[in-house]
């Protein structure tokens, strides 16, 4: 799982679901009170019959459906203009019955993905019961037993000196107050990460058997091999993965697998993984995942030095693309076998055939990819023209920040200074704060890499969301200190500032933590364990035991890539 969200627009989209969901919330009949709504009601039959169905639905009113205005058909009408937060004297208007029949809408479909989750966590269940690999993971009622507390006073020792195994201890210490099972599991689930990144596999096993959804379970297995094979642990991470019973989460880690050999150039050990993730292809029952797969699978056949391999897979996943019905579906499987393209090396290729299927507005990412390949083959005018393909403002920007980063490392630093201008230019055309943070945050950053703390700064101040504006805040006074320039002081204080105003203490402590990360790229490891102390500081003082469990896990992940 990834770090929690950030942004205004993560916030709205939030109050917007859950003011949805209050429009199915059932209230008390006393709890409401104004005007009686019974005195908005016509006297049209049928109006009034459709009304008493949608409140039926919505388990707001339990009366006839019969046509007729009634006492219960008021209080229900209550109920609901309460719970939706409308004018207690509304009027039976079709805008009325159209909020009423999309709160029903959203209704039936949270009942059908409860059932649907049911069902494949249920089915998920009996797969890790079918196989002796997987079998204990699975333990009635699910949870398995709660390891044993730590002795009491550990967590304030180790906030003293922290250390990775007594920040792992106190996470599963908090987990044993979770109550809800979802967060238990999601808190767990970073659990995990953090005892395989120790090389504890035992004490990550023992932390899966207390996930309560066995679709989690499958899902933490293959975080597990993903992280042994990031350990050069290759002969466990096959291990596990040839344990996972879900097909698309064992090739999914059977990739990362082969991505992790040809990091330390063994080819010819990638592409043993990497056969056995093309074996189990048709296993995987959505034809999008798919081709998403197969174009995967084609990039690293190329970096294996298996060109022959490569072709064939990126030709099968264009061939299933070509079988999808949906228009969307079929853009979407084009833009990963152009991306695909991109990739290993042929982006003229991966232009011509996002511009022959007419889905350069679907497929900002191919693009992008094949800007990148161009830059990448010094080709800076084709690579300008590619990325002005992209229409929407902030896949555009990105692009051009990637550029930049490209051509910083081909010892072309005017050339790479000019692309962030223009992603800077193109940035401040977005209206969205929401949308605009990141392509700033990639801009800063970018200016950091490039030595440049003054424009660095300018799009760091930029950033509407305080976690992230603080971070990068941060790294630039780090520059600033190593440059020894004296505006360093006023940017931490900036920075300081920037992390006050940060809503939530999980959200803080990850904050911290990629601060931390920062500092270590930059040889600086004093400095990280620094804001590592803080994070563990900040984690130790949140109450609500999920986000307590997580921050935990989290310090204690990232102490250990240090």
């Amino acid at each position: 799982m990834r770090g929690p969200t950030h942004g205004r627009l993560a916030g709205a989209l939030r109050a917007a679901s859950m003011a949805a969901l209050l429009a199915l919330v059932p209230l008390p009949l006393g709890a409401v009170g104004g005007p009686d709504p019974a005195a908005a009601l016509d006297h049209d039959d049928s109006r009034l019959r459709k009304l008493q169905g949608l409140l039926t639905e919505l388990e707001l009113y339990r009366g006839p459906i019969d046509g007729q205005s009634s006492g219960a058909l008021s209080a229900a009408l209550l109920q609901y203009l309460q719970a939706a937060r409308l004018p207690l004297g509304s009027e039976l208007t079709d805008a009325l019955f159209d909020q009423l029949e999309a709160s029903l809408r959203l209704r039936r479909l949270t009942r059908f993905l409860e059932t649907l989750g049911r069902e494949q966590s249920e089915q998920a269940r009996l797969a890790l019961l079918s196989q002796p690999q997987t079998r204990d993971l699975v333990v009635a009622p699910h949870t398995g037993a709660a390891p044993p507390p730590p002795p009491a006073g550990a967590v304030f020792a180790c906030l003293r000196a922290p250390t990775a195994p007594c920040l792992t201890d106190a996470a599963v210490e908090a987990s044993q107050a979770i109550e809800e099972p979802r967060l238990r599991d999601w808190a767990l689930s970073e659990i995990v990460k953090a005892q395989a990144r120790a090389g504890a596999t035992d004490a990550a096993r023992a932390t899966i058997r207390r996930l309560a959804d066995a679709r989690q379970i499958i899902v933490s297995l293959r975080d597990l091999a993903t992280i042994q094979a990031e350990r050069h642990d290759v002969a466990a991470a096959l291990a596990t993965a040839r344990s996972i019973p879900d097909g698309l989460a064992r090739i999914e880690a059977e990739l990362a697998i082969a991505a992790r050999q040809l990091d330390v150039g063994a080819r010819d050990s990638a592409r043993a993984s990497l056969d056995l993730a093309d074996a189990a292809i048709d296993q995987v029952t959505e034809p999008l995942q798919r081709v998403a797969l197969r174009a995967r699978i084609a990039g690293l056949r190329w970096r294996a030095g298996d060109p022959d391999a490569a072709n064939a897979a990126l030709a099968a996943a264009q061939a299933e693309t070509h079988t999808l019905t949906s228009p969307d579906g079929r853009a979407t499987g084009y833009g990963f076998v152009a991306t695909a393209l991109a990739e290993i090396g042929r982006p003229a290729e991966a232009v011509r055939l996002i511009a022959d299927n007419r889905i350069a507005d679907d497929a900002p990412a191919a693009l992008a990819a094949a800007a990148g390949a161009a830059a990448q083959a010094r080709d800076p005018t084709e690579a300008d023209r590619v990325a002005a393909l992209i229409a929407e403002p902030r896949f555009r920007a990105v692009a051009l920040v990637q550029l930049a980063s490209i051509e910083a490392r081909q010892s072309e630093p005017a050339r790479a200074a000019a692309e962030l201008t223009e992603a800077d230019r193109v940035t401040r055309t977005i209206d969205e704060a929401a949308w605009r943070d990141y392509p700033l945050s990639r801009i800063a950053q970018a200016y950091v890499d490039l030595q440049q703390p003054g424009p660095a700064a300018d799009a760091a101040r930029a950033i509407a969301e305080a976690g992230m504006r603080a971070r990068l805040l941060f790294v630039i006074a780090h520059l600033q200190a190593a440059q020894g320039a004296p505006a360093a002081r006023d940017t931490v204080a900036e920075a300081e500032r920037s992390a006050a105003t940060i809503a939530a203490p999980l959200d803080e402590c990850w904050m911290l933590t990629e601060v931390a990360l920062a500092f270590a790229a930059a040889d600086d490891h004093a400095a990280a364990h620094a804001m590592l102390q803080r994070a563990a500081e900040v984690a130790a003082a949140i109450q609500e035991p999920a986000s307590r469990a997580r921050a935990f896990s989290r310090v204690a992940s990232v102490m250990l890539d240090l």
